[in-house]
């Protein structure tokens, strides 16, 4: 039995991250993947951490810095920490950019359509410029991201670009996905990867109410997690940000983004904060 998902990971929101590595190592044996919460610090910096996972007998932590949003992958040990649930790690970082989004997400997630954040906080003029990859057995359009960095050159280098992905995709698309990747090692464009849930399943029938991860049946903890180690395995940073597919959502106040294992997804109570 699965658990319910209490806070599926948060929202669509605009990062810009000018000191983050273009490089993300591949963990191809990852094991004991599970959502943890709490504080770590390696002075003078603190984090809080979402995920840990083990990787070829190391243990790893996916932490969020949340000032700026930018998440990372650490190994364990460098780190001095105190778990904490969700609740009590929400309080302890609640000055926090990165908490006021999640409050901020969840004023705005009574909506079966387009719930979440809308928005960046706090609202500024540009472009946030951001692609769905879903499934699909056509090839990747690369003209259109060569055209992006064509035109976006003149003015940013590399182009930020935010691409929510799903796991079906990078199964299906490894040429595209390495062509982006060695697009973002090139610094010609830069990625923050988003999680568009795994399956990304679709009725072009059922009603919105039983639609896409509201489907009967869906086992949301999966949807997100195993989507978060394919990155991995695929050499991609995890962000923060959750991208509903079709943006669709139940109503109710959270999309609950983390689950401990045990539990069932309450189908009632999903919303979208992500």
């Amino acid at each position: 039995m699965n658990r319910p998902l209490k806070y599926l990971l948060f929202f669509f929101l605009s990062v810009a991250s000018t000191n983050v590595a273009f490089s993300q190592a591949n963990f191809l044996r990852i094991t004991d993947y599970k959502i943890l919460y709490g504080w770590a610090t390696h002075a003078p910096q603190d984090y809080m951490i979402l995920r840990q996972f083990e990787n070829e007998g190391k243990s790893y932590y996916l932490l969020v810095d949340p000032r700026t949003l930018v998440t990372r992958i650490d190994q364990t040990s460098f780190y001095q920490v105190k778990p904490m649930s969700l609740a009590d790690a929400r309080t302890f970082f609640k000055n926090t950019p990165y908490v006021r989004a999640i409050d901020q997400s969840e004023k705005q997630s009574a909506n079966i359509q387009d719930a979440g954040i809308q928005e960046g906080m706090p609202k500024e003029a540009g472009i946030s410029l951001t692609a769905d990859l879903c499934p699909s057995h056509r090839p990747l359009d690369r003209r259109v991201f060569t055209d992006i960095f064509t035109e976006f050159e003149k003015v940013e280098r590399p182009a930020p670009v935010a691409l929510s992905i799903t796991g079906v995709w990078m199964r299906q698309h490894p040429d595209d996905l390495a062509w982006l990747k060695q697009l973002q090692a090139n610094k010609e464009i830069y990625i923050t990867w988003i999680n568009h849930s795994y399956n990304h399943r679709v009725s072009a029938t059922a009603p919105l109410r039983d639609n896409f991860l509201l489907e009967p049946g869906t086992d949301i903890n999966y949807e997100v997690l195993e989507t978060e180690k394919a990155m991995l395995r695929n050499g991609l940073l995890p962000s923060v940000f959750f991208r509903f597919p079709g943006q669709r959502a139940d109503r109710g106040g959270r999309l609950y983004q983390t689950a401990a294992p045990g539990s069932r997804f309450d189908r009632k109570k999903a919303v979208a904060a992500l």
